[in-house]
């Protein structure tokens, strides 16, 4: 994935984040699948932006989207992940 020029994608994914529409988002651990979490009022404006995104028009993802009812939740957000120490790859 990583030579398949997904720059534009993870650039529209920040945006939507900036914005307050993406919740959270990325790749599976040892896969070459994702997933985003995108806080949208409903299915049309969720279709509207996963057919906007760069790697979608460009058929190098082809997307799946499913309406997610999360029957239980925390009041306060997930915790930031671990950021990498300074230095070290």
């Amino acid at each position: 994935m990583s030579e398949q020029g997904l720059l534009p994608h993870g650039r529209y994914y920040r945006g939507l984040f900036d914005d307050g529409r993406l919740f959270a988002g990325g790749g599976f651990t040892g896969s070459d699948r994702g997933m985003a979490i995108l806080k949208v009022a409903d299915m049309e404006t969720a279709r509207a932006i996963v057919a906007a995104d760069p790697a979608v028009t460009s058929g190098i993802f082809v997307a799946q989207l499913e309406q997610w009812r999360p029957r239980f939740q925390v009041a306060e957000p997930l915790p930031a992940p671990p950021q990498a120490a300074a230095g070290s790859r």
